[in-house]
């Protein structure tokens, strides 16, 4: 079945393997992580890692904005947005590598954490949109206790 992008939420995006195997085919995604995940990226004393909360928190306050992530039950899902980016070595450099944040308008404490691979070229706005596309693919699958319920 033809795709453009992986997407999925922390207990995808937080196994390694499984990004290294989507960068390794070239497939572009957008994965959830926690906000402990360590990530590779540029530090003061070059290369290292460091945890995604970390890293979102070196971001200046200008380099964040206001995009809508989709619609939702309630209307357009506001948030706030910004990303950074992650240290790959040996890639060219069409191929992007980012920690993507979002951040709720309400509650600026309430971050989610995203990390993603794609061309080099793709905008913050795109990144989003993707991001975005998870809730609605969750809200038309049936939850797994439901299906337990049902055949008990």
């Amino acid at each position: 079945m033809p795709f453009g992008w992986v997407t999925g939420d922390t207990v995808y995006g937080g196994d390694r393997r499984l990004r290294v195997w989507l960068e390794s085919h070239a497939i572009r995604h957008v994965m959830a992580v926690k906000c402990t995940e360590p990530l590779w990226a540029m530090t003061e004393h070059g290369p290292g890692q460091v945890a995604a909360q970390d890293l979102i928190a070196r971001v200046p306050a200008e380099q964040w904005l206001r995009i809508n992530a989709g619609d939702g039950s309630k209307g357009k899902r506001w948030y706030d947005w910004s990303r950074a980016p992650l240290w790959r070595p040996g890639w060219p450099a069409n191929v992007g590598f980012w920690l993507l944040a979002r951040r709720k308008i309400s509650d600026p404490d309430a971050l989610a954490y995203y990390v993603c691979f794609a061309p080099a070229d793709t905008s913050l706005v795109t990144l989003v949109r993707v991001a975005g596309t998870r809730w609605s693919v969750e809200m038309c699958q049936p939850r797994c206790t439901d299906k337990w319920e049902l055949a008990a």
